[in-house]
């Protein structure tokens, strides 16, 4: 069945030069947020920005007309990063401004409505470092109730300048978290330094956190690390040479069967080390008797390729309990492009890939299939 695809949105609409960054999380009262940074004037990673959202009652066939979640004024407000809290229904987004300041608002409503942010800078961006990026994707629940930000933060030597920004010399992984539903958030220890950027994690076993990340220095070939605490200490990274990427944000997330045992843990990131428009790999680590998979575990890694996507570029993924959409920067990686969306569905899975026309696409597009190239995933 081929995918039926809807504009989300549209470049040089409704006062936005360009939409960027989304990030998609489901609720426990069953919606779709969708949320993404509408870029004002330029387009660029520091231009006027405001965090926008969207929201389907219908498991994304149809969606509400923009929102906006947070704007103030010339400032870039950017990299949201929402998290749902199975326990108490909240859903909690964490964002920067100017990517020197984070701060976190809620909803109780699905959505519908969002208290001023309050900042928390203090709690989670070590004083040392220049710049602070919340996601971009999604953030997860722990078992324990913890709530995780995968998150990357900025050591570029000299003055903290914004417009013109200089970051980027030095940087690496880290998580923001909270352990009382968002009432105080912290910060884990940062990872290998300068080795990756842009991350997410997944719990595949209770008590284990697994990282995946962008690479730094060259290395062609995706970041990951263990952490046996929740995220307060971890691994040193490692890279996974089965794993080839040209330097680009990828998507991870955990799939349960019904009975909310792990059934396979689904990665997906551009695989071609020379350009983030291309060769895109789906892959999936699968649990057997003996537990997690040699894909995931600490005991060495398998790639097992499930597809390509069509339009050969970069993925994320999300499941009906755990959606997450990242967009990795194809800006920095030589295409000159916007980006839209698209989303294919088979049984509880959904995978979704920002693809690009050039020179530029026309916005965010988003596809759906409830049977189609992804039917064979959990054979």
């Amino acid at each position: 069945m081929a995918p039926v695809e809807n504009d989300l949105w549209i470049n040089r609409t409704d006062g936005y030069f360009r939409y960027r960054i989304p990030a998609l999380v489901e609720t426990e009262g069953d919606s779709i947020l969708a949320f993404c940074e509408g870029r004002k004037r330029t387009g660029g990673d520091d231009d006027e920005i405001d965090i926008l959202v969207k929201t389907s009652r219908d498991g994304g066939v149809t969606w509400s007309d923009q929102r906006i979640v947070v704007s103030e004024g010339t400032e870039t407000c950017g990299n949201p990063c929402p998290i749902s809290d199975r326990t108490t229904g909240v859903i909690w987004l964490l964002f920067c401004q100017n990517n020197q300041r984070v701060f976190v608002t809620s909803s109780d409503d699905d959505g519908e409505s969002w208290p001023k942010p309050r900042e928390i800078t203090p709690e989670v961006k070590n004083p040392a470092w220049s710049f602070v990026g919340t996601g971009p994707c999604r953030g997860i629940q722990l078992h324990s109730g913890r709530l995780i930000a995968p998150s990357w933060c900025d050591e570029t030597p000299g003055p903290v300048r914004w417009r013109p920004t200089v970051m980027g010399a030095v940087q690496s992984s880290y998580v923001i978290y909270s352990d009382d539903h968002g009432a105080t958030w912290q910060r884990g220890d940062m990872l290998t330094r300068d080795a990756s950027d842009e991350c997410a994690v997944v719990e595949p076993e209770e008590g284990s956190l697994y990282m995946n990340a962008r690479s730094r220095q060259g290395r062609l070939a995706r970041a990951s690390a263990w952490s046996r605490d929740g995220g307060v200490s971890w691994s040193e990274i490692a890279y996974c040479r089965e794993m080839p990427e040209t330097s680009c944000q990828g998507s991870m997330v955990r799939c349960d069967v019904d009975s909310g045992e792990l059934e396979s843990v689904i990665l997906a990131h551009p695989s071609d080390p020379q350009s983030a428009a291309s060769s895109t790999c789906v892959s999936a680590g699968t649990v057997a008797a003996a537990g997690l998979s040699r894909r995931f575990s600490r005991r060495g890694r398998q790639v097992t390729p499930i597809s390509q996507w069509p339009g050969t570029d970069p993925f994320c993924v999300c499941t009906r309990t755990a959606m997450d959409w990242c967009w990795p920067d194809v800006m920095w990686s030589g295409c000159r492009a916007a980006s839209r969306l698209a989303r294919a569905t088979c049984t509880g899975l959904s995978i979704m890939a920002p693809y690009h026309s050039y020179p530029f696409s026309n916005g965010c597009r988003l596809a759906a299939s409830k049977r189609g190239i992804w039917r064979y995933a959990f054979k």
